[in-house]
């Protein structure tokens, strides 16, 4: 049975971007209630996004990392180097494993590959920029744009709604599954706009009113119960920043 004093922090990192896709990481803290009141400061949960060598679209899943994601990357590992995690998790794409690589070498971990923590699947719009989509699918680009919850993408593709049950079973689970220590995990643009609603309460249709910039940290806690946020957006560690979506 889950303690509820326990306590998890999940950090987030965007490693890369590709059209509609940017990669993060996140990290649990369930011993947050051991920590002093500086730690906790510390261990906010964290998105960090990186920037691509792509236009900004949908998602094209299996690109690689260009050479500024790289540098980004390299960056985000040297910030974390210092922190202790008793795992880290990855998306199974292929920019989220070399951004998961990069960072984890750093910290002494080899990532555990978990395809829940993917970017939703946009169907017939995966690989085509935002003006490309709206061209050939105006009517479903809307559902897309005002963010229906329950619009399904044409081509198999998921509806908001499904995509956001997919991300909270991923991090109940790995929450769950480390208690009491710190974990790292490397997903998606997409995946970090749900997990800030998720800490926060907003509804999926709601505009976004936050942020996702492209190699920021952002910090969640789950207490065995409830998230909340800590932090959002730290670019501390970078020059500058693209904001990885743009609504949806």
């Amino acid at each position: 049975m889950q303690d509820n004093n326990s306590r998890n922090t999940i950090i987030f990192v965007v490693a890369a971007v590709v059209i509609l896709i940017a990669y993060q990481f996140f990290v649990l803290d369930p011993a947050a209630k051991k920590r002093s009141a500086e730690l906790a400061q510390q261990q906010r949960a964290v998105a960090a996004s990186t920037q691509a060598d792509a236009p900004k679209g949908v998602a094209a899943p299996g690109l690689s990392a260009g050479t500024t994601v790289v540098s980004r990357a390299q960056a985000t590992a040297a910030s974390l180097a210092s922190r202790r995690f008793a795992a880290a998790y990855a998306s199974d794409l292929l920019r989220a494993r070399q951004t998961a690589d990069a960072i984890t070498a750093r910290c002494n971990l080899q990532p555990v590959i978990d395809a829940r923590l993917r970017e939703r699947h946009y169907g017939a719009f995966q690989a085509l920029t935002y003006d490309e989509a709206r061209a050939r699918f105006p009517d479903d680009y809307h559902h897309f744009e005002s963010r229906d919850p329950e619009f399904v993408f044409p081509g198999g593709g998921e509806s908001l709604r499904q995509f956001a049950a997919r991300i909270h079973e991923a991090l109940h689970d790995i929450a769950a599954r480390h208690q009491d220590s710190a974990v790292l995990v490397v997903t998606h643009g997409g995946v970090l706009d749900v997990a800030h609603r998720l800490a926060t309460g907003k509804p999926l249709e709601t505009p976004r009113d936050f942020t996702i910039p492209n190699a920021a940290l952002n910090w969640i806690d789950w207490d065995g119960a409830d998230w909340r946020l800590i932090a959002w957006a730290e670019q501390a560690h970078l020059d500058s920043a693209l904001d990885e979506l743009p609504n949806a």
